[in-house]
Order: C-alpha cells, then structure tokens, then sequence
C-alpha cells in the first residue's frame, strides 16, 4: 500500500559468509571475525520486496547489451554451483530483451538486475530476484525446453509488482496476470501463436472460479486463486476484445510509463485502459474480476438459423465472439436475448 523512496540494508554476518540484499552493494566493513554488507536500493520499492540473504555464495557475472548500453548483470549462487549458473544464467539476458521490448526499458537500471539462489523456488525481489528452481533443462519449470518458468515470471514482475505496483491486495491480479500473460507472449515471440495458446490452453484446467479475482479493499483479501491463469485468460479476452494488436501492446508500454515506480488500483487500471482504447470496458472487467462466474455463450440452430446469447453475466454484458462460418471469421455480439 506505500513504497518508500529508498531503502538501505545494513547486514552483519560471519566473514565466512555474504550477505546480498536488494539494489548496489555500497560499502563492506570488517570487524572482529565479522563482514556488515550495505546494500542501497534508490528507487521505490514495496516492502515484501525487500529481501535478505545469506551463505556461501560467490557472484557470477554477466553482461547484456540494450540502449542504454553496457549493462553488468551480477547474479549470486552457492559456491559449489557456480560453475552450472554461468552456463544457465544467461538465459536471462534474453528475458530481459524481450520484456524491454514489449514493456519498455528495465525499471531499475540504477539498482542493477541480479538472480539470487535461494532455497525456495522464487520470487520476485526488486533487483535481486530469488532463483531456487534447481537449475533444470527439462519439465513443468521448464517451459517447452525453451526457458526456466522461474527466471521468465520472477523477472516479469519487476514491471508487473515492482514498478507498477497494485494499492491493495485485493488488486494483486495487476502483478500475476500480466506476469503470467508474459510468459504467454514470450513462448508467441519464440515458439510462435499456436504453441503459445497450446500452452494457455494446457493451463486453462488449473482456473477454479470460485472466488472474484478482485474483491473489497482494506480487508486483507487476496485473490490468489486465479489471479495467475484465468487472469492471464482474462488478458488474452481482453486482446481478442480490442482486436487490435498494434493498440494492445502500444497500452502495455503506455501503462509501463504511466504508472512507472507508483502505486495503482484496478478501478484507475481499468480507466485507464477505457482511455487508450476508447472502449468502454467496464462490464468486461465486471465480469471476468469482479464477479466469479465464467459468461456461457449459449446457441441453437436449425436449417435457415443460428441463435445465440449470454448467459451467466453482469448486466449489459456484450463481449463479441469469434465464429468461423464456411471458413470465414465472424465477430458477433450476443445480448442476454436469443
């Protein structure tokens, strides 16, 4: 709910030890068989970002190359796999290309980018992105043998979450359908469109609908259940809904900048994206965050008709449908009436 404009780290541990934390590290002090580490995060940051790690680790450095120029990525992993991240890490190089691409430039230059090993499988601390995911080539986290399901969805979320940051927990579908929904847009980047819907489609079975994905403030609701793969459905919805490619992703970087290291609720979000389509989206969004029923598109046909509507929806509910009718591609809007 509120982002200080900096913080700084101050941790003492054994000199056998290094202590990372997020952003630069500033200053090391040794002191009677102990190391304090600082560590200075100059941009805003929520606080469950803020994260502290200690071990045996050594720093394993990588360099990307964007517009701003030569960039030092410095990662940190335990001693005795430094080695096998060298080898790995450099696939988030490539990540970060492509979400700059279709995101607009890496928010946090200034704090640097870092993976850091950890014992739990990850999350998305601002500028030192928690990796525990075991290095590995093959299965579920690994997505299509292509990239680590880690590094791709940590790392999407320092524009999803830490740059652009929902004001309550109620909103947290900001930060992990759009986190999602990248990962989504990458596989398309690489793999092409129809492996990118097979992979939303092989997902689509975890979506419970049993709760709002967003629900009141103030009450520590948090819409976890499927905020992650019916939201990013709901995001796919909503790109079929403008039908306009070019304008979707010109309002993914527009949201980057405007909403840029500050803190967002879904109600301005959803204004927000009424402006720069000049749609009227609010019975979308009533439907697919605020209400917990998917809409069912209901129809019949005989030899001269075919009959259609919606039921299950908000009032005023018009979301287009796509049909193909003797090979030809059709947007009907149903109403609730046959």
């Amino acid at each position: 709910s509120d982002e200080p404009d900096s913080v700084r780290l101050h941790i003492t541990v054994p000199d056998t030890l290094l202590a990372i934390g997020n952003g630069k590290l500033e200053n090391i002090r040794k002191s009677d068989n102990k190391t304090t580490y600082s560590w200075f995060v100059n941009n805003p940051i929520n606080n469950y970002n803020v994260s502290i790690n200690v071990g045996n680790y050594v720093m394993v450095e990588d360099t990307l190359i964007n517009n701003k120029g030569s960039q030092i990525l410095s990662h940190f992993v335990i001693n005795y796999n430094q080695d096998t991240a060298k080898k790995y890490f450099h696939q988030a190089k490539d990540v970060i290309h492509f979400f700059e691409k279709i995101f607009g430039e890496y928010p946090f230059w200034d704090d640097g980018y870092k993976l850091i090993e950890t014992p739990y499988a990850g999350m998305e601390h601002q500028s030192g992105i928690a990796y525990g995911n075991g290095y590995i080539t093959s299965g579920h986290y690994y997505i299509y043998d292509l990239v680590d399901y880690i590094i791709l969805h940590e790392t999407a979320h320092e524009w999803w979450g830490n740059s652009l940051t929902s004001c309550d927990g109620a909103d947290v579908w900001i930060h992990e359908s759009f986190a999602t929904y990248s990962e989504v847009l990458y596989l398309e980047e690489k793999l092409g469109k129809l492996i990118s819907i097979d992979y939303l489609i092989k997902k689509r079975k975890h979506i419970q609908n049993k709760l709002p994905i967003v629900g009141p403030q103030h009450v520590n609701y948090w819409g976890f259940d499927d905020v992650y793969w019916k939201g990013a459905w709901v995001i796919h919805t909503l790109r079929f809904v403008i039908n306009n490619d070019e304008l979707f992703f010109r309002m993914l970087k527009e949201s980057q900048k405007k909403f840029r290291h500050s803190v967002v609720c879904t109600t301005e979000f959803i204004q927000f994206i009424n402006e720069m389509t000049s749609m009227k989206l609010n019975y979308f969004f009533d439907q697919y965050l605020f209400d917990r029923r998917p809409p069912v598109f209901e129809y019949y046909a005989n030899d001269t008709t075919f009959n259609y509507r919606w039921t299950g929806v908000v009032d005023n509910f018009i979301m287009p449908v796509g049909l193909l009718v003797n090979k030809e591609e059709l947007r009907v809007s149903p109403t609730h009436e046959f």
